[in-house]
């Protein structure tokens, strides 16, 4: 296997690993962002709410940076399983989560929403939910 000169690029030997990313550069369709640490292919849900991390697995609870995920095929199976998981994660978390570091900001009530989204996604992916209070 050929590889491309990074320090003539600009790249550095260091964004070499990182670069395998999504693995954009020379695909003909639109790879499925999926999650790296479950084993069958599950596509990864698009957020801002953590901090240097852009995706979160409802399966396992893993977060991820935008290099991480794991690139499949979009199948029409992949894609429903996808809509699904969107749907659900709109339904339990989406506009309650409240970006790490804006809390000061935040309500009373967007606390208590932010916190019910995130004892949520914990119980989603089989993790144990420590009580407040």
């Amino acid at each position: 296997m050929e590889t491309e000169n990074t320090e003539a690029s600009g790249l550095g030997k260091s964004m070499l690993p990182a670069a395998k990313g999504l693995d954009l550069i020379g695909r003909k369709e639109r790879p499925m962002a999926c999650c790296p640490g479950c084993i069958a292919p599950t596509p990864l849900i698009s957020t801002l709410a953590f901090s240097h991390y852009e995706f979160y697995c409802l399966e396992c609870g893993g977060h991820f940076g935008f290099l991480s995920p794991r690139a499949e095929t979009d199948t029409p199976e992949l894609h429903a399983i996808y809509k699904a998981l969107e749907a659900e994660w709109e339904e339990h978390a989406g506009t309650r989560l409240i970006v790490e570091g804006r809390e000061p900001q935040a309500t009373t009530e967007q606390l208590a929403a932010d916190l019910t989204a995130r004892d949520w996604m914990l119980e989603r992916a089989g993790k144990t939910v420590i009580a407040n209070g």
